[in-house]
């Protein structure tokens, strides 16, 4: 028995966009260092590990911490210090 089936003229989808628009890296860096301490940040766009790497150059530049988890329908961010 086949585990496959050979089509023929099934349409290719448009390729998937991993990466959002340029400049919501900015934007997402803004929104990021003006979080106070105990707010929280939730987003659709972006994996937990875009994140992580985005937190951990502000904790590197500006000391600051960050708490990243993945959640129902997304991401949320945590300043922690």
């Amino acid at each position: 028995m086949k585990e496959w089936i050979i089509e023929d003229d099934v349409p290719l989808p448009p390729p998937h966009q991993s990466r959002p628009p340029k400049g919501h890296a900015r934007a997402l860096t803004e929104a990021l260092r003006d979080l106070k301490v105990g707010q929280s940040l939730f987003t659709k766009e972006y994996s937990a590990a875009t994140l992580g790497g985005r937190h951990s150059t502000l904790t590197r530049v500006w000391g600051y911490r960050y708490a990243t988890r993945s959640v129902d329908g997304g991401v949320r961010v945590w300043r922690t210090e």
